[in-house]
């Protein structure tokens, strides 16, 4: 099939809320006062950096750990000071490595292999690497303190997944630097990519974990949890493009997302390729819901119910981050965001106004 006729302009679409029928919490110990000493810790990892006075504004207005803190509603606060540390650290990281490919390809990539390698000599109780950056020893002391806890199941489990995250981003290097996306990459491809490349499993393997149950769940449950997992990133696709699209749109085959595939590859208008993205996020939910059904079913466990209610306020409090940070409805915005017309701008965040209603 041909390329879209309308490739060559800013991308104009209705975007639509995304509703789900999951309940979303959030964590009583995330405040306005949480969120700014979490905030000031992350910005002191990152003050040498030379972009880091520009980045003051843009990470007080994400509330990073308001996601966290849907994510893991039930957690104390120890927890959740140590998981919003960990998550705004990789989020950030993975900015600096996009923002830095059209200025530093060499280094592309670079802090992702040095991390993989630290977590995975943490994972057979070795040292890290004196050598290692400061910002990867800062992580690995992070992650060290998220670990310890746990069962050594749970926490191999959860180291295995840190290291495929760091893995996936090294994947992703290469095609950052050259400015194209793997050739052929089709859908099927790009959401087992995807499901690594997110994160969210990390999250998973930590459930049992934080409520003190049994870890065996996670196998048991593996393809509801597939689901669950494409369901987030799927949403974060879906409200992330206008934050990313300026950096791809001089060359959208290099952008790894659904639409740019749909569109760049088969030729699909903005509208249709949005269309099919909210389709595959209800797809993905009604997946993970017949698999759940069909475990929960078969057994009595309290413990697997369990595991699948926190599964759950994961999916509800990641698409309820998604409609509520400036971080995908450009500084400016405020309050929740609405069903409406938006335009993909040039500029390096999306505008919260606008003529297009943005």
């Amino acid at each position: 099939m041909s390329a879209s006729p309308n490739i060559g302009q800013l991308p104009t679409y209705f975007l639509p809320v995304v509703r789900c029928p999951f309940a979303w919490k959030q964590n009583p110990c995330y405040d306005d006062k949480f969120q700014r000493e979490v905030d000031d810790w992350v910005l002191s990892v990152f003050s040498t950096h030379p972009e880091a006075a520009n980045w003051v504004e843009r990470i007080r207005r994400y509330r990073f750990y308001l996601w966290q803190a849907m994510m893991f509603p039930e957690i104390d606060r120890p927890q959740l000071v140590l998981w919003s540390k960990f998550t705004a650290l990789l989020t950030v990281i993975d900015d600096i490595d996009e923002k830095s490919l059209a200025r530093d390809a060499a280094s592309q990539g670079q802090i992702w292999e040095e991390l993989r390698e630290a977590v995975r000599r943490l994972g057979i109780t070795g040292p890290v690497n004196p050598t290692s950056p400061s910002l990867v020893r800062t992580i690995i002391d992070v992650v060290r303190g998220m670990v310890e806890p746990m069962t050594p199941p749970i926490r191999d489990g959860f180291l295995q997944e840190l290291q495929l995250l760091c893995r996936s981003q090294l994947v992703l290097a290469p095609v950052r630097r050259q400015q194209r996306r793997q050739v052929g990459m089709s859908l099927e491809s790009y959401l087992k990519h995807r499901c690594a490349d997110y994160g969210t499993a990390i999250y998973a393997r930590a459930i049992p974990h934080m409520l003190s149950i049994d870890s065996s769940w996670n196998t048991a449950l593996a393809t509801a949890v597939t689901y669950a997992h494409q369901h987030m990133f799927l949403v974060n696709d879906l409200y992330s493009f206008r934050k990313e699209y300026p950096r791809y749109r001089h060359n959208l085959a290099g952008m790894t997302h659904p639409m740019t595939i749909m569109v760049v590859d088969h030729g699909m208008s903005w509208q249709a390729a949005v269309d099919e993205l909210v389709q595959m996020i209800h797809r993905a939910e009604d997946g993970y819901r017949k698999h759940r059904d069909a475990l929960l079913r078969r057994t009595s466990s309290r413990d697997a119910a369990r595991y699948c209610e926190a599964l759950e306020h994961c999916i509800a409090g990641n698409l309820r981050y998604h409609l509520l940070s400036p971080r995908y409805h450009g500084l400016d915005f405020e309050g929740e965001f609405t069903s409406r017309m938006v335009t993909c701008s040039a500029s390096d965040e999306p505008d919260a106004k606008g003529p297009t209603g943005k």
